[in-house]
């Protein structure tokens, strides 16, 4: 027993003068290469309230603004060399015109998934250039309208995207991380609404169908844990287009504050 405690006692002595050799700036690098997001996976849960505008001229040539809520439901992944990302959202959404003392109810459904390349060597600032293929769906109802009350898009798309991590805020406390990217390729379908007949689908290069999307967050460490993280971020999401038929445009923007809580799961 009493060699067995000294065994210990000799390899722990040995094992702090070791540390003691390192300097101080040595001590830190280290102790940031143990907190930066280098192979860490999360899953996120997040609510966000937001402010959207849009005009569906098929509808109505009114301009409609209202707000809502969404769900979002994430996995993220950091790698040495990777940023991976999947995301399902839902929003719904209640607008009106000052004209009107009637409502209509937008819903809008993503599914995306995101790669990204790491650029940078540093571990307190990592830059990731990749692609996002996103889904969206877009459902209009406006009961005012009768038999034109219902109308919605969806498109499928390829986005060249970015991804900045910027560790180590505000005495260490805060990662910032922006992303955002812009669709370079969408294919499009579109209900037919009222004398419109049959659906009207399209592949549309950039020039044709206007999409950016970015995102702004912060992400405080927590007091109680040192594994799972809050994050705060402000999302926007715009797009546009017109018809290859008559002309008429679809235009859209989602202002979002989204809290989040990341469970770490790796």
């Amino acid at each position: 027993m009493v060699k067995h405690l000294l065994v210990l006692l000799m390899f722990a002595g040995q094992s702090y003068a070791q540390d003691s050799t390192l300097s101080r700036w040595d001590r830190y690098k280290l102790k940031r290469e143990k907190k930066a997001l280098l192979n860490d996976q999360y899953k996120s849960a997040s609510l966000y309230f937001n402010q959207t505008g849009f005009q569906d001229q098929r509808m109505s040539p009114l301009v409609f603004n209202g707000y809502g809520t969404a769900l979002d439901l994430q996995s993220i992944r950091y790698s040495d060399k990777s940023f991976r990302e999947f995301q399902m959202r839902g929003m719904y959404n209640l607008s009106n015109v000052p004209v009107k003392s009637s409502y209509l109810h937008f819903t809008k459904l993503d599914l995306n998934y995101s790669y990204h390349w790491r650029l940078s060597k540093s571990n307190a600032e990592k830059i990731y250039v990749g692609g996002t293929l996103n889904n969206m769906m877009n459902i209009r109802f406006y009961p005012t309208l009768g038999n034109n009350a219902l109308a919605f898009d969806f498109s499928t798309g390829l986005s060249p995207s970015v991804v900045w991590v910027k560790e180590e805020l505000c005495e260490k406390n805060l990662i910032l991380q922006v992303k955002g990217g812009v669709n370079l390729v969408s294919y499009v379908v579109r209900y037919p609404q009222f004398v419109f007949n049959g659906t009207e689908s399209k592949v549309m290069p950039i020039t044709q169908f206007n999409r950016v999307f970015f995102e702004v967050g912060l992400s405080p460490i927590l007091r109680y844990s040192k594994e799972n993280r809050c994050y705060f971020a402000y999302v926007f999401d715009a797009y546009a287009f017109s018809s290859s038929i008559d002309g008429s445009k679809i235009r859209t923007y989602v202002n979002g504050f989204k809290f989040a809580y990341w469970l770490k799961t790796k």
